[in-house]
């Protein structure tokens, strides 16, 4: 057995010895790539695949970064806690730097190559600082707390007074940036959220709800840059001259090296290699600065400097583009715990291998899943009627409560009242299981298209499938633990022949024993 590998590692150290560098170069390049192309798109893009792949990518990219190729735009966290990390990503990066200059120093040889080593390792320096920045800035509540902030708000109305008639979705983007800017929605305890919630200039009261859609989409397009992305420290000054300045180093590594080894990139290996990879490192930074031209805080940019550099045409391109990029997936996840706690786990050669792997609970959650393609409109206005009538209710009150409005408006609130006093988790558990079993006994026609009956199931399985598979969006703790109590409860009052088939007399009997076996 020794004599079979010894000729097999002996062949990888020769290999290794021979590609060491230029393989952990490659590695981290391509962690770049896939950060650069998938790194936004997981904002719209849902699925299990996409999340693993920036995610170990993401991990990947810091232990074989290389400073010279620096850190994408795209991506500078992965969750909401990394930008928490900011100083530790700070201390990182001034030892990853003191690296660096110790190996320039060890292989220093006053040639022309050696001073070509300084500009893509300073260029490299400015992209890790600004990961650093863009950490440390994210949940920075002195941000932009200048004084001339209550100064700008003077001219607010006349902004949107001014935006030209013929280009329309202007004052929607206008709109977002500007209601994230000042209400700040990210951060906890923003100390001027008061005074901007109830500004005039920032209500969408008015719109159509097709319209206010779009706004807190934009909105939450700006949210996501500014927790994940470099976009909010780019769109500065210190951040624009940092990025001509990397450019302007990196084009200079690129065409010095092309005229110094011209007449060698095809008969040195090393000389072909190190070509392409500025050649990429070239390509990858002019995509990241195009990219910055067509953004939406190009477009507030611009409409903010239309009259003095009568860029009207630029503009409405602009608009046009960003309103038609996708920042969501527009898709509502459906899941339904009733269905999933009844069916009958498979017994194949599949299922007991995940059974074994302790992956079979997960792999049954992903097929029950399904999706309901396109937020219907209906939905979107019920949705904004609800919220326009709370408010109605709430008045000036803080807000305190959760669902006791709704239901003393429909004079509901004394006989449900337990089933919201509890957790939020296991009130969002009950009212799932009522509204799916009073789904099969209404007998009301829907074939009309979306009724409220149809409505209220979608929006019951959306907010199961938060509580079972991503609770942390509603800071619900113990959002797996719930559902796997509540599927007991249901599996155990099926073993004692409670019925849940449709039709069945049993079914109102069962709505009142499962609701109060959940609670």
């Amino acid at each position: 057995m020794v004599i079979f590998w010894d000729p097999i590692v002996k062949k990888a150290k020769r290999l290794w010895t021979a590609w060491d560098i230029q393989t952990l170069v490659l590695l981290s390049l391509t962690f770049q790539i896939i950060l650069l192309v998938f790194g936004r798109r997981r904002s719209y893009i849902t699925g299990f695949l996409i999340r693993i792949t920036v995610w170990s990518s993401y991990l990947m990219a810091s232990w074989v970064a290389t400073v010279g190729i620096g850190s994408p735009d795209t991506i500078t966290a992965y969750s909401i806690q990394d930008n928490q990390l900011g100083a530790r990503e700070i201390v990182e990066t001034v030892a990853q730097v003191g690296l660096v200059i110790w190996i320039l120093i060890r292989c220093w040889t006053y040639t022309r190559l050696s001073f070509l080593t300084l500009p893509i390792f300073l260029a490299g320096f400015i992209k890790y600082g600004e990961r650093a920045w863009a950490l440390k800035s994210a949940l920075d509540q002195d941000v932009d707390m200048a004084i001339t902030r209550n100064d700008e708000e003077n001219i607010l109305p006349e902004m949107f007074c001014k935006l030209p008639k013929d280009n329309p979705g202007a004052d929607l983007i206008l709109k977002a940036f500007y209601r994230f800017d000042r209400i700040k929605p990210h951060l906890k305890n923003w100390i001027y959220h008061s005074l901007y919630i109830s500004h005039p200039s920032l209500s969408i009261d008015d719109y159509p709800p097709i319209k206010v859609f779009k706004i807190t989409e934009i909105e939450l397009g700006f949210m996501y840059n500014a927790l994940y992305t470099k976009t909010p420290i780019i769109y500065t000054k210190v951040g624009f001259m940092l990025r001509f300045l990397t450019f302007v180093c990196i084009a200079l590594t690129f065409s010095g090296f092309t005229v110094m080894f011209r007449k060698d990139f095809l008969h040195h290996k090393n000389v072909t290699f190190t070509f392409s990879m500025l050649a990429i490192a070239m390509i990858l930074e002019l995509d990241s600065d195009s990219k910055l031209l067509f953004s939406d805080r190009a477009v507030v940019w611009a409409i903010r400097h239309q009259h003095q550099l009568r860029m009207e045409r630029l503009l409405n391109f602009l608009v046009r583009f960003s309103l038609a990029k996708q920042r969501w997936s527009n898709r509502l996840p459906q899941f339904n715990l009733l269905c999933f706690c009844l069916k009958p786990n498979s017994r194949n050669l599949m299922s007991k291998i995940l059974k074994y792997c302790r992956l079979e609970e997960e792999w049954k959650k992903h097929r029950f899943l399904t999706y309901k393609e396109k937020v219907p409109i209906p939905l979107q206005e019920l949705v904004l009627r609800e919220i326009k009538a709370v408010e109605g209710q709430r008045g000036f009150k803080p807000f305190t409560k959760r669902g006791e409005w709704a239901l003393e408006r429909h004079n509901f609130y004394e006989e449900v009242k337990s089933s919201i006093r509890t957790d939020f988790g296991r009130s969002i558990a009950i009212w799932h299981i009522a509204t799916s079993i009073c789904y099969q006994l209404d007998d009301a026609n829907t074939s009309g298209g979306a009724s409220l009956k149809e409505m209220s199931k979608w929006v019951s399985d959306y907010m199961m499938h938060l509580l079972v598979n991503l609770p942390e969006m509603l800071s619900v703790a113990s959002g797996r633990v719930i559902y796997k109590h509540v599927c007991t409860v249901i599996k155990e009052l099926q073993a004692e022949s409670w019925s849940f088939v449709p039709g069945n007399d049993f079914w109102k009997s069962s709505v009142f024993m499962t609701v109060h076996a959940c609670s």
